[in-house]
Formats: C-alpha cells, structure tokens, sequence
C-alpha cells in the first residue's frame, strides 16, 4: 500500500477545497443570471427589429401615397384655379359658361373626394409612425438594459476572475508543500472524481456520505497513520483526522 506523511495527506484537503471553489467559479461564470437575460433581450431586440423595420417600410409606402394624393389634389385645385379665372374673364359665350360651371362642380366634388382620401392616408401615416417610434422606444430600452447588464456581468467575470486567480495561487502554495507521487494520484483521481480528496468523518466518507463497512473500518483503523486509504466506493484519497471516529 501507496504511503505519504499524514500531514501532507492533510493537506490534500486543503487543495481538493481549492479545487472545488475553482469548479464552482467555472460554474458562476457560465450561468451568470445576467447572461440569459442579455440571451433574452437579443431575441426580442431582433424579434421587434424586424417588427420595426415592417413598421418604417409601411410608413414609408404610405408616405409615397400620399405624395400622389397631394399631388393629385393639387392637380385638381390647378384646374379649378384655371376655370375660375376663365370664368371670372366675362369673356365666355353662355354654352361655354354653363359647360365650365358644370366642370368646377364637377372638380369641386372630384377634390373634396380627393381631400377625404388624402385625409385617410394621413390617418394611416400617423399610425404607421407612431408604431415605429413605438417599436424604436422598445429598443431603446432593451439596450439600456443591455448595457446595464454588460456591466454586471463585466463587474461579476473581474470579480470571479480575481477570485480564481487568488485561489489558483493559494492551491499552488499548498500544493507545492505536498510530495509529487502524492499530488499526481490525486490528479489521477481527480480525472474520475472531482472529489479526489476527503475527509473520513464517523466512520464515513464525505465524498461520497456513505459509511465505511465495520471489517474496512477496522482495517483503517489498524493501518499506519502514513498509508493512503482510499474509498470502496467513490476511490477518492480518505484522509484521517481525529473527527474520523477510528
């Protein structure tokens, strides 16, 4: 049976602690909960994106009727203008006067008809644009949250970063105190386990919380302080202490 000094084995506990504190900023920084907020507000900017470029691309087809529209109403008023100057010369015979009131009654009617319609596109303008600035407003306030979350999240990954950093350090102190043959059967280990290290408490390994059988507690507990015992069931490195019931 493998051995290294009890005090050494000790202090794989301290690594294995490292280690797990490691995995757990691995973790936090993957599923900051800021992240799927941000993962969230790109699909409903790119969903209301589309809905506001249909709402300009609609505004901007009903601007061009109503450019027609004006221009029909002012081709009318032009004719209008045209006949009642004609008409204000006194210098028509009565045929033709009688022909040319019909004909303003008639563009008077053709413009008021006109104006109705051009009123209507106007309506429909006004919607149209005020759905865009609508839809702009939502996205204004997406990338305000956008932004404010981006610098959560660059405040939480500094944080985490430095944290990761002062315990990588920390683990490599501890780890450096602890014989090579020792450390590399906890890497060994630890490629299977995450827990590669932990402490037998009661009777009962915290790996795995299940409780060592009586015949292996007792073959624990006649072994030399400096043997490296390792749990049936999960293999990890067992470390002794006085809290381990032996």
């Amino acid at each position: 049976m493998a051995t290294a000094p009890a005090s050494a084995q000790a202090h794989l506990l301290e690594v294995q602690s490292f280690d797990t504190r490691l995995v757990q900023i691995a973790h936090a920084r993957a599923n900051l909960p800021q992240q799927q907020r941000l993962l969230e507000i790109a699909q409903e900017s790119e969903r209301i994106g589309d809905l506001l470029i249909a709402a300009r691309t609609n505004a901007s087809d009903i601007s061009r009727e109503q450019t027609r529209a004006d221009n029909d109403v002012q081709l009318v008023v032009q004719r209008i203008e045209r006949d009642q100057s004609m008409l204000n010369s006194g210098s028509l015979a009565a045929k033709e006067l009688e022909s040319l009131q019909h004909e303003l009654q008639s563009l008077a009617r053709r413009k008021s008809e006109l104006e109705d319609v051009e009123l209507q596109i106007m309506e429909r303008l006004e919607e149209a644009n005020a759905a865009a600035e609508d839809f702009q407003s939502q996205l204004d306030v997406l990338a305000a949250e956008q932004a404010d979350l981006g610098e959560q999240v660059k405040a939480a990954l500094g944080e985490m970063a430095t944290e990761a950093a002062d315990v990588a350090q920390r683990r490599a102190d501890v780890a450096s105190s602890i014989p090579a043959d020792l450390m590399a059967l906890y890497e060994k280990v630890r490629g299977d386990n995450p827990t590669a290290a932990a402490l037998l408490q009661r009777g009962a390994c915290t790996g795995c919380r299940i409780s060592l059988p009586a015949t292996e507690l007792s073959k624990v507990r006649e072994s030399d302080p400096d043997q490296i015992v390792r749990c049936d069931n999960c293999r990890c490195i067992l470390v002794r202490t006085a809290e381990s019931g032996l």
